[in-house]
């Protein structure tokens, strides 16, 4: 687009073959071109379109997207609206030259409707806004760990990583880092399986923090089995400071799908008595039945403490805030936990949670102050729970 290049960065003119109407004013450029945060905003890309890739000079190279085409013959275009808005920053988006020719191609046009390019620019310029007025450039350490769920490896895709991470406040400071366990020479669930997994968690956290500079943050974005899961927690939540992240299945999406949303209310149930074994159950992701936790104890009834919410599902993380009310639920229970019981006394988890709220709980687990906190995992949601691991992780694992 031309535009004065003292107070805009000149986004290069589209390709001829598009069918053009007015350029955008350079008070628009700069509108967009501020909103967007010098990013593309297709999502999966993040391409910073002020800076050569391949040189890393300054060198702008984005281009400025029409929603609805400035002309009415081109791609989205419309004989009334397409004048009324070929100059309105709420219609022009911020695109790589890539992206551009993606939305734009003849034939594909189809795929990229208006609602759907609205969609990115809001959920872009709001990331941005997010990091900020919030970031204060807090350096962050993305690590991407992919275990074993139901003995089948996890699947989530890295692309969207630093946009959620922007969301979130956080700045990453360089690729995030794959947190990669090889655990296929030990039976799955077995003792050796997790002394394994927490073994090289600790390794390659260790190895990663070491060649970071000063103390940033982790951003942590992990699919695995709960267990697995709740030792990442543990193990990495007392080292940094740890900000858990959750995969959105339904969106294929590491972005928090309604992070303006409030957070979901946790039901706490208490026992009559603590008098008896205690055991801890989650119903977040899925209804954990009663029988089922009784039926791991075999010469004893267990005394429980159920947390719940309203409507158990995959996707009840949809915002932070549902991370941190969880954070803070956990917190006081154990809080009056310890006002009750001696530190002896174990106490048996049986989880049924999501990703997220799976580490956030092994981050509430105290070194060396805790309960002694058994895990237990079943296979399927309806299958037998048996022991899996045991927080605090010992020092010699």
């Amino acid at each position: 687009m031309g535009a004065d290049s003292k107070a805009v960065p000149a986004a290069k003119s589209p390709r001829a073959s598009r069918k053009r109407g007015p350029e955008p004013s350079p008070a628009t450029q700069r509108a967009v071109w501020a909103r967007s945060g010098g990013i593309c905003a297709r999502p999966g890309c993040g391409a910073v379109l002020y800076e050569d890739p391949v040189f890393f000079k300054p060198r702008p190279f984005g281009e400025l997207a029409h929603n609805v085409a400035a002309s009415p013959d081109g791609p989205r275009g419309d004989t009334k609206r397409s004048p009324q808005l070929s100059d309105d920053p709420d219609n022009l988006i911020l695109f790589c030259p890539s992206c551009h020719t993606l939305i734009d191609k003849p034939g594909w046009q189809q795929d990229y409707p208006e609602a759907l390019l609205a969609q990115w620019k809001q959920q872009h310029e709001s990331a941005i806004r997010v990091a900020g007025q919030h970031s204060h450039g807090r350096a962050t350490i993305g690590l991407h760990y992919l275990g074993v769920i139901g003995q089948q490896i996890a699947a989530g895709s890295p692309s969207t990583i630093p946009h959620a991470a922007i969301q979130r406040g956080l700045v990453l400071t360089q690729k995030p880092f794959e947190l990669r366990i090889d655990a296929s020479a030990y039976a799955p669930q077995s003792p050796e399986y997790w002394r394994h997994v927490v073994t090289e968690v600790r390794r390659q956290v260790g190895l990663l923090q070491m060649q970071s500079l000063g103390q940033p943050a982790i951003g942590l974005f992990g699919l695995a089995d709960m267990p697995a899961l709740m030792a990442l927690g543990f193990a990495l939540g007392h080292a940094a400071e740890l900000y858990p992240f959750q995969w959105d299945r339904y969106g294929h999406s590491w972005l928090f799908p309604a992070n303006d949303a409030p957070a979901c209310t946790f039901h706490v149930e208490w026992p009559d008595t603590l008098d008896a074994p205690v055991a801890l159950v989650f119903s977040l992701s899925g209804t954990i039945d009663h029988e089922r936790v009784r039926a791991a104890f075999t010469d004893t009834s267990p005394a429980i403490i159920h947390m719940s919410v309203d409507l158990p599902r995959l996707d009840l993380v949809q915002c932070v805030a549902t991370i941190d009310a969880f954070r803070q639920e956990v917190a006081a229970l154990i809080a009056r936990l310890e006002t009750i019981l001696p530190k002896t006394v174990p106490i048996h988890v049986f989880p049924a949670m999501p990703a997220s709220l799976a580490v956030a709980f092994g981050m509430a687990v105290k070194p060396k102050v805790s309960f002694p906190v058994q895990v237990y995992d079943a296979e399927g949601p309806n299958g037998r729970f048996h022991p899996a691991l045991s927080l605090p992780l010992p020092a010699s694992s």
